[in-house]
């Protein structure tokens, strides 16, 4: 970040254009009154590897449904594959979790469980590449 100061006048400061944008866009968004505790739409998009065989993706899908109930604060969890009408949009993605969950501060409860960090396990041998979206929603 570069600055200068000219003579008699406050530091000025120059930042960088995606930052600049960043702003702007923070400061032009519609304001929304902040609710806390919220629940939560916690959505992970993967990629299989090679060869991954149903028993595998049926094994993962079981046991990251058996969450539900072990994890503090997650609701509901579901996994499945892409729709077949936006499959082909999926940009190598074939297959995802929607978990929902009471608020934003069950997040770290729920990466951090052990029931989870077993659903990991698993998710690092027939996965590829992950991709988690957190959303807030209001019901």
């Amino acid at each position: 970040m570069a600055t200068f100061r000219p003579r008699g006048h406050p530091q000025v400061f120059f930042i960088s254009l995606p930052i600049f944008q960043a702003v702007l866009l923070f400061i032009s968004l519609p304001d929304q009154e902040y609710v806390p505790n919220m629940p939560i739409y916690h959505i992970v998009l993967f990629k299989l590897k090679p060869g991954v065989t149903p028993g595998q993706i049926s094994e993962f899908v079981t046991v990251a449904k058996g969450m539900v109930g072990k994890v503090p604060g997650l609701r509901k969890l579901e996994a499945n594959t892409p729709h077949i009408s936006t499959a082909h949009r999926g940009q190598g993605f074939n297959m995802g979790i929607v978990a929902i969950l009471d608020k934003g501060e069950d997040i770290k409860v729920y990466a951090e469980h052990p029931a989870h960090l077993e659903v990991q396990d698993i998710r690092m041998k027939i996965c590829d590449d992950a991709l988690a979206y957190d959303l807030e929603y209001s019901e």
